[in-house]
């Protein structure tokens, strides 16, 4: 994972000539989490949705790419409670806030 990690990164920054952002954010949802929000949703899930493991993996390897490339991880569940999107939106807002006046 960590050679895909570096290609993806060099293709978007040094082949593309992307800016590299000045803040990065990475919403932080449990599979658990997920499994919460995907009841409710009108569609079927996919195979890879209604795979516990595959979700589990999935949210291990957004972590590491959270803490490898320095994100400010927000954590979008307390106590086994989906925050409200108002609850996220405050916390974005005042990391976004601080870090702009910093």
């Amino acid at each position: 994972r960590m050679a895909m990690y570096k290609w993806i990164s060099d293709l978007e920054f040094k082949m593309y000539g992307l800016k590299v952002p000045d803040i990065k954010i990475f919403l932080h949802m449990s599979y658990e989490g997920a499994s919460l929000l995907k009841k409710d949703r009108a569609e079927m899930a996919d195979q890879n949705e209604n795979n516990k493991e595959h979700l589990k993996q999935a949210e291990l390897a957004y972590l590491e790419i959270a803490k490898k490339y320095h994100f400010k991880t927000i954590e979008c569940m307390k106590d086994k409670q989906i925050k409200t999107k108002e609850e996220i939106s405050q916390i974005i807002q005042k990391y976004v806030l601080k870090k702009i006046t910093e």
